[in-house]
């Protein structure tokens, strides 16, 4: 392998990754580490040191999804739909926020959608993926976040949050992650 296809392999693997749907055996998986639950908006300076602290700016190439830094969210639509409660305002706002400060200003994250276990799972992966999308549009407008910053990914009823109760409302939440950054030359 010459050096210069070496430097493209990786950016190669990672755009394949994306592209590939997830397998039968990924979506069945719901075995998502216990995380804390924001139910109150936690404040920007928080959600940018837990998104981006110091040992994952360091270490960031080497971290799998599993161990990126990770922080839940109750944000609340209406029954059935992608629509924004406004009580979720708030809890946004501290998304939107957090993104303009200096520790976050040049970094993106990916906003991932859950629901609980109610209704077939194709229909919630759907219902999750607008949800996110929803959240998404709700930055760009409410803090001119630019689009390439926010990466959405629906999760459906996967990675419930109470394995132990599928149906509870605590499984229906937005959760935010750093995107990996890919550097191509």
């Amino acid at each position: 392998m010459t050096p210069r296809s070496h430097k493209l392999l990786i950016p190669t693997m990672v755009l394949l990754l994306m592209i590939n749907p997830v397998s039968a055996d990924e979506q069945k998986r719901d075995d998502v580490p216990q995380q804390q639950l924001f139910t109150e908006p936690p404040s920007p300076e928080l959600l940018a040191d837990l998104l981006f602290p110091l040992k994952y700016r360091q270490a960031q190439a080497t971290l799998t999804d599993q161990s990126k830094p990770l922080v839940n969210m109750q944000v609340n639509f209406y029954f059935d739909s992608a629509q924004l409660l406004p009580d979720s305002w708030p809890m946004l706002d501290s998304v939107g926020e957090m993104l303009g400060i200096n520790a976050a200003q040049q970094r993106s994250i990916v906003i991932e959608g859950h629901t609980d276990a109610v209704g077939d799972t194709a229909y919630n992966q759907k219902l999750s993926e607008l949800r996110a999308a929803s959240i998404k549009d709700y930055l760009i407008k409410n803090y001119g976040v630019a689009p390439h910053r926010l990466i959405t990914v629906g999760k459906g009823e996967r990675q419930l949050l109470r394995q132990d109760k599928p149906l509870d409302a605590v499984n229906r939440r937005a959760t935010f992650r750093p995107a990996q950054r890919v550097k191509l030359k």
